[in-house]
Formats: C-alpha cells, sequence, structure tokens
C-alpha cells in the first residue's frame, strides 16, 4: 500500500474518531418485534420505523436507572424554588428538560440538546406547561402555550430539530471529508480519471450527503407542530397531508400559514379521511419513489457529484407518535409536570395521582406510563377515547380487531368472518361485522382522536405480553382476525400498567364543554372535555372523590369552531337537569361551515360564538383568538387551497422536491465553501 493511501486512510479515520468522541454514549433501542435488537438513536428518529415492521422501543429496564430519588427531588426543588422567587423559572424549567432529556442517553451532546431546547419557539407561559385549578381535586395540565396551540408542539419541535441537527452535522462530516480526500486526489495527478472510479480503486468510502423529504399525514395538529420545528432548517423538506374536511379552520389555518413562509415547509389538503390518506402513503412509500427522489436530487447536483464523489441517500420517515424520539420527550415533560404539582404542593412525593388522558393513537397515553419510571409518582392512568373506540373495547371486553379501510381489507376482513363462523352469523355478529364493514371511523368533534386503529398499542402489548404471545397478536390483528385476550392478559395489562379506559361519546363531549364554561368561565377543547368527562365517570365508578387528578388539556378550544359553538348553544334544561337541546345535532350543522375553502364560515362561526358568551352573560375579546384565525376573520382569502385526491401524493412529493431542490443545492455550496 503506498503511504499516500496510508496518510490518507488515517486522516479519514481520525475524522471518524473526531466525531464519536464528540457524542455521547447512547443506549440503544429494540424493536417491538425483537427485544434484543440493537438500534441507534439517532439512526431511528430520522427513519421512524425499524426495517422488521415493529416499532422503536425503550424498554422500561432502559427507564428505571435514569433518574434517582433523590435527582427527582432535586428538579422538584430547583422548581420550587424559581416559582417562589419569580425568578428565572423559564430558564429553569428548560434547563430541567435538558436534564432529563439528556438522561435518555440519545448520543446527541449536552451541546446539541440545549441548541434544541433552545430554539423552541412559542413560549407563552414561563412554566411552559402550567398547571391550573379546576376543582378542589382536578388539574390542568394546560399544554397549549405553543405556536400551533396543542401538546404536540413541544415533542415535535425538538424531534425535527434534533432530526435537522443530525442531517446538518452528517453531511458537515460529509463535506469535510470529500474536501480531504480531494486533496489527496490531486496530490496524485489522476485528474483524468473519474473522482468516483478513483474510491473505488482506493477502497476508499465515498462522502454522502443526506437531505431528509418528509411527508406527515397528520391528525391535524401534528403536521403544523413538526413544521414549525423544521421551518427554515437546512436539507430538510417537510410536506404536511391533511384531510381537507375533516380539519378544522384553525387547523387549516396554522398549515397553510407556513406554507406561505415558503421555507420548506408545503402544505396540501386531500379530499379523503384521514385513514384513506395513511393507506395511499404507505401504499406509495416504494423504492422506486425514493429512486426517483433520489434521481431528482443527483440531476441537480450532478457537477458537485462529478467533482468531489458524493453518494446521496433520501430519509422518509414521520414526526407521528410513532417517533422514539417524541415518545421520549413527551415523557420528559409529564415528568416535568409531576415535578411542578409536588412543587406546587399539589401533591406530596408518595401520593397516589390520577392522570387523565385523551388519546387517539396512543402515543400521550404511552408517554405518560413511560414517564412513571423517571418520576416514581404512583397514579392510575385514565385513558378516555371517544366512540372511536378499539381501546376501550380491548380493556373492557378483550375483543377486539383491526378497522379495515380499503376494499381489500374489507374483502379480508369478511372472508376471516366468514371462515371463523363458518358462514353463519348470529344477529349480534351480524350487525358488529355490518358495522365494521359500513364505516371506517366514527365522525366525531375531537377530530385529532378519529383513529380507531392506534399504533402505539402495539409497544403496550410488546411490553405487557412479550414472553407470552405478542408477535401472534400482531399476526392476527394485521390479519384483519378478531384479537381475544384472556382473562389473566386483561389482568397481566391493568396490573402492568395501572391504566383504566372510559368511552366518551359525541354529544357528552360538547356538553362537558358548555358546562366547564359555565361552572368556572374557563373554556376547554373537545379533546380535554373527552378526559374531564372520563374522569367524571371513572370517579362515579370507582367512588373515588379525593385522589387528586392531572387532566392533560392537550389543545386550544379555538381550533375547533365548530365543536366550541356548539357547545356554547345556549341551552335549556328540564325538570331532571338533562339539556333540550341537541348539541351532535347542532355540530353537525356548523361542521359543514368547516367545509368552506372561502373561509366564510370562520367569520360565521367566530360571530356565533360571540353571540353564545353574550347570551351567558359573559364578555368575549378577540384577543382569545389565536392570531392566525384572526388574521382570517379580518381579512378573509378567498379559496386559499386546493384540494386534491390523495391518490395523487406521490406526484405532489415529486413536484414539491423539483421546487425545492436547487434549495438544497445552495446549502451543500454553503458547506463547501466554509
Amino acid at each position: 500500500m503506498s503511504i499516500l493511501k496510508v496518510i490518507t486512510r488515517f486522516i479519514n479515520l481520525s475524522f471518524l474518531f473526531q466525531w464519536f468522541d464528540t457524542t455521547w454514549e447512547h443506549t440503544p433501542l429494540a424493536s417491538t418485534f425483537n427485544h434484543n435488537a440493537q438500534h441507534p438513536y439517532q439512526d431511528a428518529i430520522t427513519i421512524s420505523q425499524p426495517s422488521d415492521g415493529g416499532l422503536f422501543l425503550r424498554l422500561p429496564k432502559d427507564l428505571e436507572w435514569l433518574i434517582s430519588e433523590g435527582e427527582f427531588q432535586d428538579i422538584v426543588t430547583n422548581i420550587q424554588t424559581a416559582i417562589q422567587s419569580w425568578e428565572n423559572i423559564k430558564t429553569t424549567v428548560l434547563e430541567q428538560f435538558e436534564l432529563i432529556f439528556n438522561k435518555f442517553k440519545t448520543g446527541f451532546t449536552e451541546a446539541q440538546v440545549k441548541e434544541a431546547i433552545g430554539k423552541l419557539v412559542g413560549f407563552e407561559d414561563d412554566l411552559i406547561i402550567p398547571i391550573e385549578q379546576l376543582s378542589n381535586t382536578d388539574y390542568l395540565s394546560n399544554q397549549t402555550k405553543w405556536p400551533t396551540d396543542a401538546f404536540k408542539d413541544l415533542a415535535l419541535q425538538i424531534v425535527t430539530k434534533l432530526v435537522a441537527i443530525v442531517v446538518k452535522q452528517k453531511n458537515i462530516a460529509s463535506v469535510d471529508l470529500a474536501k480531504k480526500n480531494k486533496d489527496s486526489y490531486l496530490e496524485t495527478k489522476q485528474w483524468d480519471e473519474s473522482i468516483i472510479e478513483w474510491y473505488e480503486r482506493n477502497d476508499i468510502k465515498r462522502p454522502k450527503l443526506t437531505f431528509i423529504i418528509n411527508r406527515v399525514s397528520t391528525t391535524w395538529d401534528t403536521a403544523p407542530a413538526a413544521g414549525n420545528g423544521i421551518l427554515g432548517e437546512d436539507f430538510a423538506l417537510l410536506i404536511m397531508w391533511y384531510p381537507a374536511f375533516e380539519s378544522t379552520f384553525g387547523q387549516i389555518a396554522q398549515m397553510e400559514n407556513l406554507w406561505k413562509q415558503w421555507k420548506n415547509v408545503i402544505s396540501q389538503p386531500f379530499k379523503e379521511a384521514f385513514t384513506r390518506i395513511q393507506d395511499r402513503m404507505k401504499e406509495g412509500n416504494t423504492p422506486e419513489l425514493q429512486s426517483t427522489l433520489v434521481s431528482i436530487i443527483k440531476t441537480e447536483l450532478a457537477d458537485l457529484i462529478q467533482e468531489y464523489g458524493f453518494e446521496i441517500q433520501v430519509d422518509a420517515g414521520t414526526f407521528n407518535s410513532i417517533n422514539p424520539a417524541r415518545v421520549d420527550m413527551q415523557t420528559t415533560y409529564h415528568t416535568i409536570t409531576h415535578a411542578q404539582a409536588e412543587a406546587k404542593g399539589i401533591i406530596e412525593h408518595g401520593d397516589e395521582l390520577i392522570e387523565a388522558v385523551p388519546s387517539g393513537n396512543g402515543g400521550h397515553m404511552f408517554s405518560t406510563l413511560m414517564s412513571r419510571y423517571l418520576s416514581g409518582v404512583k397514579w392510575t392512568t385514565l385513558v378516555s377515547c371517544n366512540e372511536n373506540d378499539m381501546f376501550y373495547r380491548m380493556l373492557e371486553t378483550g375483543r377486539f380487531a383491526k378497522t379495515p379501510n380499503t376494499w381489500r381489507e374489507r374483502f379480508t376482513y369478511l372472508k376471516n368472518q366468514l371462515k371463523r363462523t363458518k358462514g353463519k352469523f348470529s344477529p349480534e355478529e351480524h350487525a358488529e361485522i355490518w358495522k365494521t364493514l359500513k364505516s371506517w371511523v366514527v365522525s366525531s368533534p375531537s377530530v385529532s382522536m378519529i383513529i380507531e386503529t392506534p399504533n402505539n398499542i402495539e409497544r403496550l402489548f410488546s411490553i405487557a405480553l412479550w414472553s407470552k404471545r405478542a408477535n401472534e397478536i400482531k399476526r392476527q390483528y394485521e390479519n384483519f382476525e378478531e384479537v381475544r385476550l384472556s382473562v389473566e392478559e386483561i389482568k397481566i395489562f391493568k396490573e402492568i400498567y395501572k391504566i383504566h379506559v372510559e368511552r366518551v361519546t359525541a354529544r357528552e363531549e360538547l356538553e362537558t364543554v358548555g358546562e366547564v364554561f359555565v361552572d368556572t368561565w374557563r373554556l376547554v377543547c373537545p379533546h380535554t372535555a373527552n378526559a374531564i368527562c372520563g374522569l367524571g365517570r371513572y370517579r362515579n365508578h370507582t367512588w373515588d372523590t379525593e385522589t387528586k387528578a392531572l387532566i392533560s388539556e392537550t389543545a386550544s378550544p379555538w381550533k375547533f369552531l365548530a365543536a366550541t359553538a356548539a357547545a356554547l348553544h345556549f341551552q335549556t334544561l328540564d325538570e331532571t337537569g338533562k339539556n333540550t337541546v341537541d348539541v351532535t345535532g347542532i355540530y353537525r350543522e356548523y361542521k359543514w361551515l368547516e367545509s368552506d375553502p372561502t373561509w366564510k364560515g370562520v367569520i360565521e362561526l367566530i360571530n356565533k360564538i360571540k353571540h353564545y358568551y353574550s347570551a351567558l352573560g359573559k364578555t368575549f375579546s378577540m384577543d382569545q383568538i389565536p392570531t392566525d384565525l384572526r388574521e382570517i376573520y379580518e381579512n378573509p382569502t378567498l379559496n386559499l387551497w386546493e384540494i386534491k385526491s390523495a391518490d395523487s401524493w406521490n406526484k405532489v412529493t415529486i413536484s414539491a422536491t423539483e421546487q425545492y431542490v436547487s434549495k438544497f443545492k445552495e446549502q451543500v455550496e454553503g458547506l463547501l465553501a466554509a
């Protein structure tokens, strides 16, 4: 081997040693299909899902040593001192976020985590997630003080910023390597040969440029939260997909306003329901699409590839609740909330606590369960769902099945049912099968919970039943067969997680919004009302009227104009105290106003809310309405968005990449010039 080759390889290896030396120890993640898997954390958050088809999982045994009881009490003391002196509260709370997240051993340095947390936008409260008293026993954990007025903001901003940090550092490393290799290459006086051939002949790894082209099939809050985190970051393009006729004006406004800035975030509404969009995304996420995206970038960067020999990689993950970093960050802020509850004297260390969480895809629920291992708080997790109630049926009856969403899936489901019953249905089975075949999901005012088959149940199964039959249940579930849990298996779930689940109807959600407003003048969203109603039902079932409860307030009511207007409709009570007004009927009537792309519905719904405030004796202020909606109310723009079919999502992805790829080249050239 020539001296030049030895020197070149040493340069490359020393650079790699320098890279690993600047990263902290990391705990590899497992897969729900394989608890012995060793997945690097930083790779996991960019691709989101392991190749075996499972979900990335941090096992409870990997959480137990993260924070000792003494360390947790130090966090409580730090927050308590800041609250008492009312000085440096925001700084103190953010320092505790950094401390806990660093404990997860993600491979990010303290400086990187500090950078990501320091870039968070939209702080509206010094305590970040303030706790507000609702009654003598019930408290709201207010998770809405963020850009998109939803609990997903804090976790998703961190995820997208960390992803951006990973990709940028990979590209800085690759560009540095390319420059060093080019210097060595020039010394060989072999300019007449292709640099790529030179890499191969000298057995040197080519530098690789990585780009994120991410599609978020959103449950309405997810995409704008992710968008706020990744907006303006290099080497990343985010395309937000959402169902136009299920989203609310508040959610659409936030996505559209992100798009209007056109830095690296695009918004695209579709006419189909969320579940159908998700299916089309999965079907279209093929090697052919990946190859097309890589080809677009290669064409734009052809001169740089020829000069430096770059390889091109496109990562396409997801930022929804299956992303492991999002689960970790939500676990972190639940832990901070528990510390704040102790710091404020709401609970003493070791007290029992009820944690009431409305949950659709199960990520919020799973994070709540995981935070027990960090805070040491003893509690019952109360999960409330709407009429998309698979999780409720799972724990209450032990019988559940995945809802078929396409005609092919429905055919598979019906074939399995015919095989199971040998073609002989009872009236009850016939009704249940027909109900399953007829509809995908049930419409609800709590729109972000319109999910019949929550993904994170897989994580629960993997932990609770791993040594038994988790994979068998997964197979049955994916084949649309009815899964039947034994009494013992349900008991395992309830004992491991100390979990209780309630189902709340649309009418109960809306009536709870109205009742809370009349009782406290506090306006809550339908999701939060779902949790409040579920908590009341739980207390009635258990006769537990004394245990303190933290209710996750997951979104602003101003994101749900139709639901809020219907809930505040001037109501009269009969002699039994029941409402004589059909609020769900009013909601369906108002919901049509949120399907008008001319924004006229925004004006009409806000005017109705102003009227109902007056009828209930409350003064209305336009300052209550988020800026995005207020701008539309005051200056409505006609025909702001073009609604497409979800069948075109691959075309939209390709078109967006073609529009943005010149920016990618500029960003690479910026690194080369540095």
